[in-house]
């Protein structure tokens, strides 16, 4: 099963608006070769004038709560028993996973021993954009992917003090735990 998708996210304030925002861009791939089953994430941000965006460091790799309080990049992955797993990722490398068996009814927490996420970040004064690229080795738990599997790769981005939500689509008040929103991968 390989699969790869991009993905443009909207601002959903300024959508409604008609102000301008900066482009927002997900690419989801999966690499299932060697026996491992990894889903690739890489999130592509057009700097923009008061954007709040942490530089990245493996020192902060670690777990941690209330990422969604702040800039963060966030992916939810369908899972084939109706649950959902929540991705959230600090721009400077802290994250969360959580697990729902619907929504917003948390389930069992995902062991984080089962799953490993690796960083790479593009860090560079002179280009136009920044990226945050992330793997998530899923292979402990690969059985719980469908074959047509439903996501929904967002972003909050505070900007000059305000937090913007960045979706494919949302309903008018931004819920990123929507599925009726989520789209096919």
């Amino acid at each position: 099963m390989q699969r790869e998708r991009l993905f443009v996210l909207q601002d959903l304030q300024n959508a409604q608006k008609n102000k301008p925002a900066p482009k927002v861009h997900t690419y989801i791939s999966e690499d299932t070769h060697g026996g491992k089953h990894v889903i690739n994430m890489s999130f592509m941000i057009e700097k923009v004038d008061g954007l709040n965006f942490a530089n990245y460091h493996d020192d902060n790799i670690k777990r941690a709560d209330g990422l969604w309080q702040e800039t963060c990049l966030e992916c939810f992955i369908g899972l084939a028993d109706g649950g959902y797993i929540e991705m959230n990722i600090a721009p400077d490398g802290r994250y969360a996973l959580y697990h729902f068996s619907d929504y917003r009814t948390p389930a069992t927490p995902i062991q984080t021993d089962k799953v490993t996420l690796s960083w790479r970040a593009d860090d560079n004064d002179n280009v136009l954009v920044y990226e945050r690229h992330v793997s998530l080795d899923v292979s402990a738990v690969a059985d719980l992917l469908p074959e047509q599997t439903l996501v929904n790769p967002c972003a909050i981005l505070n900007i000059k003090g305000d937090l913007h939500y960045f979706a494919v689509s949302s309903a008018p008040v931004p819920d990123f735990h929507d599925k009726a929103f989520w789209q096919k991968w």
